[in-house]
């Protein structure tokens, strides 16, 4: 730990080994000692903590009561510990029903704050004497009376935050979605990340997948897809009602320079998503996460090829792919349209009809492509098929919706174990 990090700060920085050494241990029976502890007095000193240990390659752990029984609360990098400093209720409005605190304040000691008031934090874990709200937050806290009175998520409505580069980030509650207020100044610092991440690639093949798969699934992200602007522009192109919308498998897609396994030949997104049968009455979207040029992997389509209609197409098998099947438009259909690269920047929302013809793009250039990428289809639809995510990939389901259905042409797409298998 560089000594000099502490001038910037009120707060302290400690390497001594036996603070690390109490620190390398939580609730739980795993044990990793950090390099550091860090215990920040104010936001100011946690954006300069941040900033260093972005600079200094260094992974952070926020850390409150230590109650976790995971082992959440440890780490090999810098440990953050709120509760000695920022543990304070900052604000409190009763006849608006809320409260602004640090996230070092254990549960109940905000609880005995707002009781005058007769006022309650609803979720109440075993560990309220000693957990923070800090923790409650990273690990949706519930409790015994969450079916009364929720999760810690329905209980949370602005958080002010940092990103891993330390920008801040201002997170909201608006009826029933999450928004980023500064989603247009995050300033990502694009071209950096997508140099750790090659190289992380390069030396860590399985950890790499990790991050991917869990990138795929990351609710954080996926939340951008259901955004009230979204959804009502998908409504729109639809002419129907955003509560008539139904949504498969959002996911982020992180697509290395060369790395072609999770490309696509020319297809219809029909063919793996068939909750509307004749896909008319489906749209695809894609959220660029980063400005995607030609070289990064833009995506092909061709304008007015959804005119073909829903086409009986075979599967192609495909090993080097994280998809075990390809489905592919033969090239007499292909031939007969106009190939355009869809270049795209952060901010712009990309529709197109389930039928239309679109292939990946093959990433040529040294930077990460990020984007994401959800189906929405029509619920109320004649054509509408109600079964649940990523069902029709399961042979047993198919059978069962072929019977009820009459599915006969929802693909057997068995898919290949997750991405960190396929290492290299």
């Amino acid at each position: 730990m560089d000594k000099n990090l502490n001038p910037k700060i009120s707060g302290d920085i400690r390497t001594d080994l036996k603070t690390r050494m109490i620190y390398g241990t939580d609730a739980s029976i795993y044990q990793i000692i950090p390099i550091g502890v860090a215990f920040p007095k104010s936001k100011d000193d946690l954006h300069q903590i941040m900033l260093y240990a972005f600079d200094k390659e260094i992974s952070i752990t926020p850390r409150g009561g230590g109650t976790s029984l995971g082992g959440q609360a440890i780490g090999e990098g810098l440990i953050i510990d709120f509760s000695m400093y920022m543990n304070k209720v900052l604000d409190f409005n009763p006849e608006e029903n809320w409260v602004e605190v640090q996230p070092g304040i254990i549960l109940d000691e905000l609880n005995k704050y707002m009781e005058h008031e007769n006022k309650i934090f609803g979720p109440d874990p075993s560990t309220s004497n000693r957990g923070n709200i800090g923790g409650a937050i990273g690990n949706n806290s519930c409790g015994a009376h969450s079916l009364l009175w929720g999760k810690t998520i329905d209980n949370v409505l602005e958080l002010d935050a940092f990103t891993a580069g330390g920008n801040p980030l201002k997170l909201g509650y608006e009826g029933e979605r999450y928004f980023d207020e500064n989603n247009n100044n995050l300033n990502l610092n694009h071209e950096k990340i997508s140099s750790k991440l090659i190289e992380f690639r390069k030396t860590n093949p399985e950890d790499f997948g990790a991050i991917y798969d869990s990138l795929k699934t990351s609710l954080s992200l996926t939340q951008l897809v259901t955004d009230d602007n979204v959804v009502d522009n998908v409504a729109r192109s639809l002419q129907i009602k955003p509560s008539d919308l139904s949504i498969s498998e959002p996911m982020c897609r992180l697509d290395v320079p060369s790395d072609q396994r999770n490309a696509f030949d020319w297809h219809q997104d029909r063919s793996y998503f068939p909750q509307n049968r004749d896909g008319l009455h489906g749209l695809v979207c894609w959220i660029p996460l980063t400005d995607i040029t030609e070289e990064m992997g833009a995506i092909h389509i061709s304008p007015k090829s959804h005119l073909e209609g829903n086409l009986k197409l075979a599967q192609k098998s495909k090993q080097d792919s994280l998809h075990s099947t390809q489905i592919p438009v033969p090239n007499e259909f292909v031939k007969k349209y106009e190939d355009v690269v869809v270049q795209s920047n952060v901010g712009d929302l990309i529709l197109f009809n389930m039928l239309v013809f679109h292939r990946s793009g093959k990433n040529t250039s040294n930077q990460v492509r990020l984007a994401i990428q959800a189906r929405f289809h029509t619920s109320t639809a004649d054509d509408f098929i109600p079964f649940e995510l990523n069902n029709y990939y399961n042979p047993y389901i198919k059978h069962k919706l072929e019977e009820k259905y009459d599915c006969s042409d929802i693909p057997n797409n068995k898919r290949q174990p997750p991405v960190a298998r396929y290492g290299g």
